[in-house]
């Protein structure tokens, strides 16, 4: 343990001192790989939260510290308390035992329940209506009983109207579109977007555009997937399209 104890002191910079306060406040630490623990910090850090902020949350979710935050369930997670849920970065280091819950088992169907019953207007007003603590502090019991909603799980009942449909779009971003994690973030609109009707067809068409023009790339026309209205949309690569070609002959 003392040689794991040095290394960790290495890996993540600390002096002496700051290596007793960790090891008095989370004994357990050792049991980490110091190479791992030093990549999960850094990459919640990363993500946004400051040095302050994840230490705090880590004593008061110790497994946080064996998660890696650049896989991709751990990635849509925090896009999902974001960009859905409208949660400040703030608003997740408060309460950071929202970071141990599955999305599609427990906090999606949760919300979605809410939503049904009239409890909250809309996801994004969650955090503001006084019902957030039912996310996620209390039993499922008590949750059922509040909201009707079936004991064993609530999440069959309606996977396909809105977990599906927030999962099948990160596959289609990650996975058909071949888009990096990071670049997803950066355009979270995307994330939003109805599938069947904006994302997939319009990037068919941009894709179909860059086979044919080799200076066109569909990936720098990300933004207009999900924000351009349909005529706007339609307007803009169709005289991207007679610019390319050319004047007919």
């Amino acid at each position: 343990m003392q040689i794991r104890a040095v290394k960790l002191q290495e890996q993540m910079g600390w002096d002496s001192e700051q290596l007793k306060q960790k090891l008095s406040a989370w004994p357990n630490i050792l049991n980490f790989e110091p190479s791992t623990l030093a990549r999960n910090v850094q990459d919640l850090q990363g993500v946004g939260f400051s040095q302050t902020q994840v230490w705090a949350m880590c004593a008061k979710e110790p497994t946080l510290l064996g998660r890696k935050w650049t896989s991709d369930t751990n990635v849509e997670k925090l896009q999902f308390l974001t960009l859905l849920l409208g949660l400040t970065l703030d608003d997740i280091a408060a309460r950071p035992s929202l970071l141990s819950y599955s999305v599609s088992a427990f906090l999606g169907p949760r919300v979605w329940f809410m939503y049904q019953t009239g409890a909250i207007e809309a996801t994004k007003r969650v955090m503001t209506s006084g019902q957030f603590g039912y996310v996620y502090s209390i039993s499922r019991a008590k949750f059922s009983n509040k909201y009707h909603s079936p004991l064993s799980n609530p999440s069959m009942v309606f996977d396909s109207a809105f977990i599906d449909h927030w999962k099948q779009r990160w596959e289609f971003l990650r996975q058909h579109m071949k888009l990096l994690v990071e670049t997803v973030a950066a355009h979270q609109d995307l994330l939003l977007t109805s599938l069947p009707d904006r994302l997939a067809p319009r990037w068919q068409l941009l894709s179909s555009i860059a086979s044919k023009q080799a200076d066109f790339k569909a990936e720098d026309h990300l933004a207009a997937l999900a924000t351009l209205s349909d005529q706007a949309f339609a307007q803009a690569f169709r005289a991207h399209e007679t610019s390319e070609c050319g004047p007919s002959t």
